[in-house]
C-alpha cells in the first residue's frame, strides 16, 4: 500500500517522503518482532 503524502502535506520534499516510507517499514518490522504498537490492524496504521 502506497501513501500519497503529497496530497496531505504538499510541502514535503522527496527526501522526507523517502524517510517516511522507511519509517513505515521499520514500524512494521519491529512490531512483528516485539509488538511495539499494540494494534491488531497494523495495515491501517500507516
Amino acid at each position: 500500500m502506497s501513501i500519497d503524502y503529497k496530497s496531505h502535506f504538499p510541502n514535503l520534499e522527496d527526501a522526507q517522503i523517502e524517510k517516511l516510507e522507511k519509517l513505515k517499514d521499520l514500524y512494521h518490522f519491529w512490531n512483528d518482532q516485539i509488538n511495539v504498537i499494540s494494534r491488531k490492524d497494523m495495515e491501517h496504521f500507516l
